[in-house]
């Protein structure tokens, strides 16, 4: 059904229309028509849809050269507060790949970007002007094993960002991110060079506030289930195992 805080629900597995594997779009599952193209302006900037890339399901592959995607601006993006899961494997590490980014380069609204020591780097420009752009600890991005990264923020309660349900990083930030009216980069971060992907999305989930624990262990069953991940808290979904029958793809709830 349709979540009114779900403002973004991409998935590799539904509505990806490619020619010859080379993605033309990418539709939004959340009923807000926040549909990503690879940009008209950027020669060759599609990505590849890689059919059997992560527990029998597909992904999208990025070349780290040129392959990106856009999600036109509007209001339902420009968030001051958010809640993201974004399942992705690097295929190189390198400094940088931008995996989502709202903004330009040192002005983000969000942003989810690792380096090459597999950081997860979150900076966010302030309405007072001023910018923090902490770092979980390196190795958490890491080639050959997608992963579940999740970042949530709110002046309530600050930064969290997890890897597979486990927190990687938590503070207490306590400002108002500064919106723009600026595209939402899947793939690369604008204004800047060298920060396209090398690596894949299999899926992009943005809320528009922090989810509830309830929510949050329902998303991330789903996810560990769709793309055979263990969760570090609340696995409650076993059925992705072989003694259990291994009914993967049986579990869905946004």
């Amino acid at each position: 059904g349709t979540n009114a805080n779900n403002k973004l629900w991409l998935a590799a597995d539904h509505g990806v229309s490619h020619l010859l594997g080379l993605v033309t779009s990418w539709s939004d599952r959340s009923g807000n028509g926040n549909d990503a193209f690879p940009p008209l302006s950027i020669p060759l900037a599609s990505p590849v849809l890689v059919t059997n890339s992560v527990n029998g399901r597909p992904s999208l592959d990025f070349d780290g050269i040129n392959d990106q995607l856009w999600v036109a601006d509007n209001n339902g993006l420009d968030l001051t507060q958010w809640h993201f899961f974004l399942v992705l494997t690097a295929d190189v590490q390198k400094d940088h790949n931008a995996w989502m980014v709202k903004g330009d380069d040192a002005d983000e609204n969000y942003e989810m970007l690792s380096y090459a020591d597999g950081n997860m780097h979150i900076p966010v420009k302030w309405t007072d002007g001023t910018r923090t752009s902490p770092s979980s600890a390196g190795g958490q991005v890491v080639t050959g094993t997608f992963d579940i990264f999740e970042y949530s923020y709110s002046a309530a309660v600050g930064r969290n960002v997890y890897k597979n349900a486990t927190n990687i990083h938590t503070d207490t930030e306590n400002k108002t991110p500064k919106v723009n009216n600026l595209p939402l980069y899947i793939g690369n971060e604008r204004s800047t060079f060298g920060r396209e992907v090398r690596g894949d999305i299999a899926e992009v989930i943005a809320y528009n506030a922090p989810v509830n624990s309830a929510q949050r262990i329902i998303v991330n069953n789903y996810l560990a289930a769709k793309y055979a991940r263990n969760l570090g808290a609340n696995d409650l979904y076993v059925q992705d195992t072989p003694a259990n029958g291994n009914y993967d793809f049986d579990v869905a709830a946004i």
